[in-house]
């Protein structure tokens, strides 16, 4: 298994042809409403893409996959399973940016549980951790719903956010 699997949706490593789509998250602010402000620089989502790539090469399984629907290859987002902090030996941490045009249509469950899937089976993982927004209710709820226990709050990416722990 070399990236995670889900019933409707494809994972697969970002490409430059994916800097549109990219771009068009992050640089919108519903969006990115509960991640961080929006992103209206283009060469600072290209410079955060290349990092993607180097944290991939350095950490083999790990890092970002954009989300698409296998059968029609349309973009859903992306998601990320990587050391918390991007540093490894840290525990891994899962998240995902899904496009508004997909909001309440379960693909952030998906995604969660596949990558949950993909760090027990690839790596092991006895534990994976994720952090949320305080006021994000909507994706506690998702962390919850996929076997996630709140576990207080914790400073990373220098915000204080929820953290939350599925341990196996």
């Amino acid at each position: 298994m070399t990236e995670p699997t889900s019933a409707r949706l494809r994972f697969r490593v970002p490409e430059n042809r994916d800097f549109d789509f990219v771009y068009s998250l992050q640089s919108d602010p519903e969006t990115m409403s509960f991640i961080r402000a929006p992103e209206i620089d283009p060469t600072a989502v290209r410079e955060r893409m290349q990092q993607w790539e180097s944290y991939r090469e350095q950490n083999p399984g790990l890092g970002v996959w954009i989300t698409s629907f296998g059968d029609t290859d349309e973009n859903v987002g992306y998601c990320v399973l990587r050391h918390v902090n991007f540093t490894p030996g840290n525990d891994l941490e899962l998240g995902y940016v899904i496009a508004p045009a997909y909001w309440g249509q379960g693909m952030a469950t998906e995604v969660t549980h596949a990558l949950l899937n993909f760090a027990i089976e690839k790596f092991g993982a006895a534990k994976v951790v994720a952090f949320t927004d305080p006021g994000h209710l909507l994706s506690q709820k998702v962390l919850l719903k996929c076997g996630f226990k709140a576990a207080g709050t914790a400073k990373v990416y220098s915000e204080e956010d929820a953290y939350f722990e599925f341990k196996v």
